[in-house]
């Protein structure tokens, strides 16, 4: 098993300063599942990245969740650069938020139906 450090430029995968889109996040995401399942860590370097929203790391690392990681395994190999601390607290709640919703069969279920009756009513 090969254990390199992969660094994904995030400017380059955007092709910009602005990681808005759920495409790109989904991009990024393949290339992270990808790198960790080959056994290696991924830095992702938000250098002259100007914009992150909620979306796009969502796609981008939330749905890590999903996959069959451990968090702490999550947490020791996925690592965020060149991130400001207005991202890193997007992150935070993204990945917090990921966390609760696959891994909490509960806690999806009532976020689901909350969002549907919100859908039905509105």
């Amino acid at each position: 098993m090969s254990n390199k450090e992969i660094k994904i430029n995030i400017y380059n995968e955007v092709g910009g300063s602005a990681a808005v889109s759920d495409t790109d996040g989904q991009k990024v995401f393949e290339k992270i599942n990808k790198a960790l399942k080959a056994g290696n860590s991924v830095v992702l370097d938000f250098l002259n990245i100007d914009m992150v929203i909620s979306a796009f790391l969502n796609t981008a690392v939330g749905q890590l969740y999903k996959e069959n990681y451990d968090v702490e395994y999550l947490r020791n190999n996925v690592k965020a650069a060149n991130m400001n601390n207005d991202d890193k607290e997007i992150l935070a709640t993204v990945l917090k938020r990921a966390k609760e919703y696959y891994q909490n069969p509960e806690y999806r279920k009532n976020l689901e139906e909350a969002l549907k009756e919100e859908l039905n009513n509105g």
